[in-house]
């Protein structure tokens, strides 16, 4: 008998809706990250800062491809508006993409020069993970992010536009922050009231922790494997 296996459950609900399927033909597996290649770093209230971020009294970061529907403009916006209220405030951005002159000239439109650090595309994404005090997703189009999960696996608190994989992520309020795509103010407010309250921002951050391990690791994702074959297959009758 045919199943189909899905990675998000709105692929799932599209196709029940427009598709007219079985609900029980249609089997959904998260991605998965392993919370062991990132983890938290040792110290959260105190970050370890890359060379090219010493000084920096807060960081909020993002880890994509430089692509028009990551949406960064929406990210930097808000920054900017916030560097007067928090001098010490920091961005990075890791990634490069077909976007990098249009982000490059909006830094310098904004006058982000000594504020927004621009990291190419690198395979070592962790330690800039461990300094983001804050990761922000503003994609306006968006899957099942790996770079959420990792981190969130990090200890970062996590910001995302509510679209697409992101709300089946992140549970507003609960391990992260969710915020209407593409809305400046929005993410200026989000990002204020976690600048204004640091154990907030922790309590947040260490929840998003807990939920890679429990819904994202490969333990879990092992586990749903197994339990589909359990489900589906019928039970052994002896052996020869």
């Amino acid at each position: 008998e045919f199943r189909r296996v899905l990675f998000r459950s709105q692929v799932r609900d599209d196709i029940l809706l427009h598709e007219g399927r079985d609900a029980s033909r249609l089997q959904l597996l998260r991605n998965a990250v392993d919370p062991l290649e990132f983890p938290p770093p040792a110290t959260l209230s105190a970050r370890p800062r890359p060379p090219e971020l010493n000084g920096a009294s807060l960081v909020v970061g993002c880890v994509c491809g430089i692509r028009v529907e990551k949406d960064l403009p929406t990210l930097m916006r808000a920054v900017a508006a916030l560097v007067p209220e928090c001098p010490g405030l920091r961005l990075v951005i890791v990634g490069s993409g077909p976007a990098d002159p249009q982000i490059r000239t909006l830094r310098s439109e904004l006058g982000l020069e000594d504020v927004c650090l621009l990291v190419p595309q690198t395979t070592r994404t962790q330690p800039w993970l461990q300094a983001m005090d804050i990761f922000v997703l503003p994609s306006t189009s968006e899957a099942s992010s790996n770079a959420l999960l990792e981190a969130m696996s990090s200890q970062c608190m996590a910001v995302a536009s509510r679209i697409g994989g992101n709300i089946e992520i992140i549970d507003s309020g609960v391990n992260g922050l969710l915020f209407p795509a593409g809305d400046v103010q929005a993410l200026t407010d989000a990002l204020r009231s976690l600048i204004a309250d640091p154990a907030r921002r922790l309590a947040l951050a260490s929840a998003g922790r807990e939920s890679v391990l429990t819904k994202f690791s490969p333990a879990a994702a092992a586990q749903a494997v197994m339990d589909l074959y359990k489900k589906f297959l019928p039970p052994a009758t002896g052996t020869k």
